[in-house]
């Protein structure tokens, strides 16, 4: 049985068709110095799956980053969909100001209509284009977002990440 870590890690959840954008979007988490939680990774021959991946949302998760597609968009049924509403319900027992919640979209669209509150649904939460001309300053705002979650004391600008 691998090693038990209690570092928290930003989860990420997405669809099997998007995992060479993924990579790409874990490589430029972990290189900065965020530990990332993803199945592929985290989850182990004999391992209860559903129940790793519910207790990742539900412990300590640093961040959660739902990553949307066309690919997400097409899907009527995804295990993905399930975790973001255990990820919304874990969001709504945190203080208002917390950042939390930091949606990635790999194409041009539209975030699905998650409600987060009775006034706010997903979409109100500014998300980050992973795509287009400016994906890897994009992406490093995000990087600096979630690294600032990990040490809040420490605001200075993190490395550059490679995307």
């Amino acid at each position: 049985m691998p090693p038990h870590d209690e570092t928290p890690r930003a989860f990420i959840s997405y669809v099997r068709e998007d995992s060479a954008l993924v990579d790409e979007l874990e490589r430029a988490l972990t290189e900065s110095g965020i530990p990332v939680w993803r199945d592929v990774r985290s989850i182990f021959p004999g391992d209860a799956w559903k129940q790793k991946i519910r207790d990742a949302i539900q412990g300590d998760a640093l961040a959660f980053i739902p990553v949307f597609s066309s690919n997400s968009a097409s899907r009527t049924k995804t295990q993905m969909w399930e975790e973001v509403r255990w990820a919304i319900d874990e969001y709504r027992k945190m203080p208002p100001d917390r950042p939390w919640i930091f949606s990635v979209r790999l194409d041009d669209v539209a975030l699905p209509k998650f409600d987060i509150s009775s006034n706010e649904s997903l979409s109100d939460l500014n998300w980050t284009d992973f795509f287009g001309p400016r994906k890897v300053s994009d992406a490093m705002r995000l990087v600096n977002r979630i690294k600032s979650l990990l040490s809040p004391e420490d605001t200075e600008e993190i490395g550059r990440a490679h995307v």
